[in-house]
């Protein structure tokens, strides 16, 4: 499901520089050789529920996280990742940045005749923390008896919660693509359980032409099939959301899964785009 990656790459190529053009400090400097592609990144201090981050290669006077700490003036470890590996077996590296920090280095870079490498990274938003307003499948949240000071329970799971279920209906729901996915995470003998589950209050529709699996909230009684997995820790999640990128979002559902009576709190992707 990498719709906003395919757009992103379209926008890069369009707006890559030319090696003797005037360089804009407010945007990333854009190489025509090719770059390795980040695959996953590490264990990151903080959560945020921007749904774009960005990442620096780390090169020349930022060849590590520590330097470009030290830019930003934060004492804080910043995650990193690593990239494919090219033709020459060079494993290229990166530092993940918000937005404030991206525009903190840039001013850095321009008064130091610097041009960093800064790829956007789209990823699915997950935003439990809301006060107001629970996020879940089927669930027409504009109804006050939906908000969550009107629960008397807080709903699950909450932002935090691992290992946590999630309920895939599309490319997810194949062993192979999670075992790809966590590559970075697990090590070869790791094993990927899917089980036959359901879940209500959703429909499936199509988006790009029927490249993709839309779930989007529909009527009560409304059952959409697929499979549970259980994610580990927030690291598995990330990358789950880093490949969904921000045409989805997660939202809580419960779900059905085969052989067990009682339904259990969980999450999926809802998309946010326009269907066919």
């Amino acid at each position: 499901m990498d719709l906003l990656n395919e757009l992103e790459g379209m926008a890069s190529s369009a707006l890559s520089h030319a090696d003797n053009e005037d360089w804009d400090p407010n945007e990333p400097y854009t190489p025509k050789t090719p770059v390795s592609r980040p695959i996953a990144s590490s264990p990151s201090s903080q959560d945020s529920v921007l749904d774009v981050d960005f990442l620096v290669k780390l090169e020349g006077p930022i060849s590590s996280s520590h330097r470009i700490s030290e830019i930003l003036g934060t004492s804080k470890p910043l995650p990193t990742s690593d990239g494919e590996s090219n033709e020459d077996g060079h494993v290229a590296k990166f530092c993940k940045l918000t937005p404030p920090a991206r525009q903190t280095l840039l001013s850095w870079a321009r008064d130091n005749n610097f041009r960093p490498l800064i790829i956007s990274q789209s990823r699915a938003p997950k935003d439990f923390w809301t006060r107001s307003i629970p996020l879940k499948i089927g669930m027409d949240t504009a109804l006050p008896q939906h908000r969550l000071t009107n629960l008397t329970t807080p709903p699950r799971p909450a932002h935090d919660e691992y290992p946590v279920w999630y309920f895939f209906y599309g490319t997810l729901a194949d062993a192979a693509i999670l075992r790809r996915l966590f590559s970075e995470l697990d090590d070869e003998t790791t094993t990927y359980e899917l089980y036959p589950a359901a879940i209500r209050g959703g429909t499936l529709k199509t988006a790009s032409g029927g490249r993709y699996k839309a779930l989007l909230n529909g009527a009560d009684q409304d059952a959409v099939d697929g499979h549970a997995f259980l994610v580990r820790s927030k690291e598995h999640e990330d990358a789950l959301c880093v490949y969904e990128t921000r045409a989805y979002e997660v939202v809580r559902c419960d779900i059905s899964i085969a052989g067990q009576e009682d339904m259990v709190p969980g999450c999926t992707f809802r998309f946010r785009g326009q269907v066919d």
